[in-house]
């Protein structure tokens, strides 16, 4: 049997440098040997350079048209600050901006806030009163007042509104209905009226109206005349009444239109009247007015307001080419005179129309919260010593007397049906409606400032 067993692996001979004993101090017992320096391949052989001797040269002097820059060290990667450039600080500023605002609006939209509406029982109080407002120097029961003067002249024109019909009046005759049981008489120049109020009269001698007799009517024919000129005032079949007789006299004694008048016509003129020479005037003072606003408003103080009512225009002259009668469409005028207007401070006349109304309030009741209604009119005026007596109307609602900030403290904290049942055992509480927000909120909020007492009368003064 043979003897079958692994075959080792040779071993590879091992190079051991050369020891020279020159260099270990000690003997080896090794042979020297020459070590000869590998050469890398495909190196090429050294070559020899000459050192050439360029000349020293100045560090900032220029070298072949280039210039000699200092190089600066390196400065190590810490030392380097970071710096952002213009548009990225913007950039940064703006979202911070946005991060601010986002986080205001938040808090603004989602902060709980509860609005409290009370619709409050109201009793009107209304309060006459004389004012007087002086200028310079006033009293304390006086208000405070400037007047404003300008010497003014102004030229305008102002439309004509009266008008005449030029042509012929319409005539014809109608019939006179009795139905009494008594002779009528009629006056000469007695009126007849349409149903439209246009107007007509009998001729001068009048008439005799017999009585009715039976079923038969008694009846009288007369002449009629147009009170003007022209085609509209022709008549048709219909029914005329007495001007002067009342509703029920009118039922029994009348006119009635047996055959069509139809004689009227003309044209409508514009005609100069009284009324339309005044128009004109107010006309003239409306510009003058114009004149003076723009700079009477400038002059005014802070808080202080002009008095519509007080604007006058003293007219010391007005001249005009038409005259009452004449055929025109409008009135060419000149005027002059001083224009006035008084200016007053307003939170001292509401200050003591508020002090006039809580002197009449009863004992148990407060002035609604708000402003003050008031009319007012002019009494008297005396511009040359700059007073004006003042007609004040007030008219104002009171409720029964309720402490708001108190209010707020006792329902801060509290659910909405207790702050319900609490608010409408207030005397004087007629309903209650309590709206919180945001959605998931579900009672008031502890903080007053985010409670909204919204108090609404049951009735407006």
């Amino acid at each position: 049997m043979r003897d079958i067993r692994p075959l080792k692996p040779k071993k590879k001979p091992i190079s051991v440098p050369a020891i020279h004993p020159e260099e270990s101090g000690r003997s080896s017992g090794f042979e020297k040997r020459e070590v000869k320096p590998i050469r890398p391949r495909f190196t090429g052989k050294p070559v020899a350079l000459n050192k050439i001797d360029v000349g020293k040269k100045a560090p900032d002097t220029a070298v072949d048209g280039f210039e000699r820059k200092k190089i600066l060290p390196l400065k190590s990667p810490r030392a380097v600050a970071v710096r952002l450039g213009q548009r990225e600080r913007m950039l940064v500023g703006v979202l911070i901006v946005l991060a601010v605002a986002t986080s205001l609006l938040g808090m603004i939209i989602f902060l709980p806030h509860a609005d409290i509406k009370m619709n409050l029982k109201t009793a009107p109080l209304l309060v006459e009163e004389k004012l007087t407002i002086q200028s310079g120097k006033a009293v304390e029961s006086e208000i405070p007042g400037q007047v404003i003067v300008r010497d003014v002249t102004v030229s305008g024109s102002s439309d004509v509104n009266g008008t005449e019909v030029i042509g012929i009046k319409a005539k014809g005759k109608v019939r006179l209905i009795n139905k009494t049981f008594s002779e009528q008489q009629i006056k000469g120049k007695s009126r007849l009226i349409t149903s439209d109020e246009r107007l007509y009269y009998i001729g001068e001698k009048g008439a005799i109206i017999p009585p009715a007799e039976g079923a038969n009517l008694g009846y009288a024919t007369v002449e009629i005349e147009a009170a003007e000129a022209g085609a509209e005032y022709n008549l048709k079949a219909q029914r005329l009444d007495f001007a002067g007789l009342d509703e029920s006299s009118q039922s029994l004694v009348y006119a009635e239109v047996v055959d069509e008048i139809d004689t009227g016509s003309g044209d409508t003129v514009k005609v100069v009247r009284e009324q339309d020479m005044e128009s004109a005037k107010k006309e003239a003072a409306k510009l003058a007015r114009q004149e003076l606003e723009a700079d009477a408003q400038g002059r005014m103080n802070d808080g202080w307001s002009l008095l519509e009512e007080s604007w006058t225009f003293d007219m010391a002259e007005f001249s005009t080419s038409q005259e009452v009668g004449q055929r025109e469409e409008k009135i060419d005028f000149t005027a002059r005179g001083n224009v006035y207007v008084m200016g007053y401070e307003a939170q001292a006349l509401e200050t003591l129309l508020r002090r006039s109304l809580e002197n009449r309030l009863e004992d148990d009741y407060m002035l609604f919260p708000g402003p003050i209604s008031f009319s007012k009119k002019i009494e008297s005026s005396d511009w040359q010593n700059g007073r004006v007596e003042l007609g004040v109307r007030v008219t104002h609602s009171t409720i029964p007397k309720l402490s708001i900030d108190s209010l707020k403290q006792k329902l801060a904290n509290r659910s909405v049906n207790d702050a319900q049942e609490y608010v409408r055992g207030i005397s004087g509480v007629r309903s209650v409606d309590i709206g919180l927000w945001p959605f998931w909120v579900r009672s008031i909020p502890r903080i007053e400032k985010r409670i909204n007492l919204d108090l609404q009368p049951d009735r407006q003064p």
